[in-house]
């Protein structure tokens, strides 16, 4: 007669190597999706500031707010009821009371700005300028611009670390109302900065978005003596501002300063005929060469 076949169950060393395994596979998948997750919100973070260097200044310098409005954003009270909240750049996302819509206004003497050459005074040429946001979005209900890592970018923040400079190599923040902002940095997802603690991973690291203060140069070529001068016309906030370059006799090249990145109209006026009106996108950092 046949005996019947026992069925054999697992040890209790198997059930613990089975244990083991499913607990370290366990561990090293949400210690990968943790490292997937960190590096996630890092390349977000580092994406943001693109985004502000954008909605500041496009890549060709054709649109922005520096565009737009012929100066590099201010800090502002967060609260626009509150002048005691955190400094931001709400101007971004926010037109600022007393500022008109970005359109093109004609260059009468009550459009001109303070300080510029009532020369310049020419109803018949119209400069864009003025607010044209929102540049940036934020969450409907949300007065403040926020890290991926939840940090607000304000000086000085919850975490009383500076974020906005007015210049990119500052160690002190741009802490005064209405001081202009050139460079804006996030402290990584801890939170400091890499010289009170190294990083000791690379999502931990400091980032910072630096962009060129509204400066630009046109360097113009033409015939010696066929140009008489120049009217430049450029926006600051709402109105227009600008100055008038006269060449040297005999020269044929003419360097005009003082200009912002951005698409800017020029009013050449030749010797021996009439005057006309150019449109030019400056750069910054850059001069911008063109010929007459």
């Amino acid at each position: 007669m046949t005996r019947p076949r026992t069925q054999r169950g697992f040890t209790l060393i198997e059930l613990t190597l089975v244990l083991f395994v499913l607990a370290l596979s366990a561990h090293l998948a949400v210690r990968e999706l943790s490292r997937q997750r960190a590096r996630r919100l890092r390349e977000a973070a580092d994406h943001q500031l693109s985004e502000i260097s954008s909605a500041i200044l496009s890549d060709d310098g054709a649109t922005g707010f520096l565009s737009d409005m012929g100066r590099l954003p201010v800090t502002l009270p967060a609260d626009p009821d509150d002048g005691n909240t955190p400094l931001s750049l709400r101007e971004l996302w926010s037109r600022p009371d007393g500022l008109g819509d970005h359109r093109a206004r004609p260059a009468t003497p009550e459009n001109l700005a303070d300080g510029a050459p009532s020369a310049l005074a020419d109803p018949d040429l119209l400069v864009p300028c003025g607010w044209g946001g929102p540049y940036l979005r934020i969450p409907p209900s949300a007065t403040r611009l926020r890290d991926p890592w939840g940090n607000p970018l304000e000086t000085p923040d919850s975490a009383d670390l500076p974020r906005l400079f007015s210049d990119p190599d500052a160690t002190t923040p741009a802490d005064a109302p209405d001081a202009p902002v050139a460079a804006i940095r996030h402290y990584g997802s801890d939170g400091l900065p890499d010289a009170e603690r190294p990083p000791e991973t690379p999502d931990q690291a400091d980032a910072t978005l630096a962009f060129a203060p509204p400066e630009a140069r046109l360097l113009l070529t033409f015939e010696p003596d066929t140009l008489e001068k120049i009217h430049w016309y450029a926006p600051l906030g709402d109105k227009i501002t600008g100055g008038i370059c006269i060449p040297e006799p005999g020269t044929s090249q003419l360097l005009v300063e003082g200009l912002t990145p951005g698409t800017r109209f020029l009013k050449i006026h030749p010797v021996d005929a009439s005057p006309r009106v150019l449109q030019v996108t400056l750069r910054p950092g850059r001069d911008t060469a063109l010929e007459l």
